[in-house]
């Protein structure tokens, strides 16, 4: 059991869940918490023996709520500019980001040539510093399926996401004029996150004997 981290099954761990952050983390037709995300820290509680439960709202709601301590842990890219107020663990995965435009034969996307292009992202502070030193029209997104259903459409000339987002709403959608590279831009590190710092602590230290 985690030393100095004490939840019951009266007073579980509350854990932050984004509604709309598939694969990762998301809420079914039947209002139960799936992804990638649940069933990993389904095994990690499990073996850190911390009864928990999920509390889903929308992305802004739960990143507020965590880093005020509301909801006790979440996950979240790291950020450099949160680490003075917050808590991250070591990451858990790495997320690659990729650009996704029409596959269109006679006009092939150009990330070297942004110049006036409208290109579509959730809100990320070094897409933001790349997309405005580039000269290209930024347009922050805050449902990035319907952003790409409307690249799909004309409204957009690319849109930047990570890799696992694009393959799986394009797949889910059936975007089939869609297609997606590689940029070469630094992978964000995906980490658990909470203001207590003796939860991160002994998350830290299960994750390295899993790594193990």
């Amino acid at each position: 059991k985690a030393e100095n981290v004490v939840y019951t099954k009266f007073e579980p761990l509350k854990i932050g869940l984004d509604l709309d952050y598939a694969p990762l983390e998301y809420v079914d037709d039947n209002g139960l918490p799936q992804g990638l995300d649940v069933k990993f820290t389904q095994v990690l509680m499990k073996r850190l023996n911390i009864p928990y439960t999920y509390s889903p709202n929308t992305w802004e709601n739960i990143k507020d709520d965590i880093l005020d301590g509301r909801v006790k842990l979440g996950m979240m890219v790291y950020s450099h500019y949160r680490k003075s107020i917050v808590n991250y663990s070591r990451a858990v995965f790495h997320l690659y980001y990729q650009v996704v435009y029409r596959d269109n034969e006679s006009e092939q996307f150009d990330m070297r040539h942004l110049e006036g292009k409208d290109i579509a992202y959730m809100a990320s502070r070094p897409i933001t510093d790349t997309l405005t030193n580039a000269g290209a029209v930024l347009h922050v997104v805050r449902d990035l399926p319907k952003a790409l259903r409307d690249l799909s459409g004309g409204r957009y000339d690319a849109v930047i996401c990570f890799r696992y987002q694009a393959k799986y709403h394009i797949h889910e959608q059936e975007l089939t004029n869609l297609k997606a590279e590689d940029l070469t831009l630094t992978p964000r590190e995906y980490c658990y996150v909470s203001v207590d710092r003796d939860l991160i602590r002994a998350i830290d230290r299960e994750l390295e004997k899993m790594e193990a």
